[in-house]
């Protein structure tokens, strides 16, 4: 599984990787940032430099909204290696079509709770 990290702070991408020019543009090959040599506040990156699955999942944590970056970076910092069965487990039963499936069970038996032998009127 790649690595991937957040940035806690502003910084230059040399304080990550060094001074040496080839890994500095390696990093920001890696983590496609174009311009600029820092890392700015709740910025996903990856030392990975040659994975290709790691530069998918840096660039769509980057394409979030910063709020939504620090969320998973506190859930993440929270929840360390779990998270990802506890998100499995979400998926998997607490989505809004999981749940809907729920509400249909209790609905179609929502009427065993009066049945009819308590409603009928006694036969003795």
């Amino acid at each position: 599984m790649p690595s991937v990290f957040f940035s806690a702070n502003r910084k230059p991408i040399s304080e990550v990787v060094g001074n040496d020019a080839t890994l500095v543009e390696s990093f920001k090959r890696a983590n496609g940032i174009a311009s600029g040599d820092f890392l700015y506040t709740g910025q996903a990156y990856t030392l990975d430099f040659e994975s290709l699955e790691s530069k998918m999942i840096t660039s769509r944590f980057n394409q979030m909204c910063l709020k939504d970056r620090v969320t998973l970076q506190s859930m993440v910092a929270t929840n360390g290696e779990n998270l990802y069965s506890e998100m499995s487990f979400y998926n998997r039963y607490l989505t809004h079509a999981a749940l809907s499936d729920v509400n249909s069970l209790i609905g179609v038996t929502g009427d065993a709770k009066n049945p009819v032998w308590m409603t009928s009127k006694k036969l003795y």
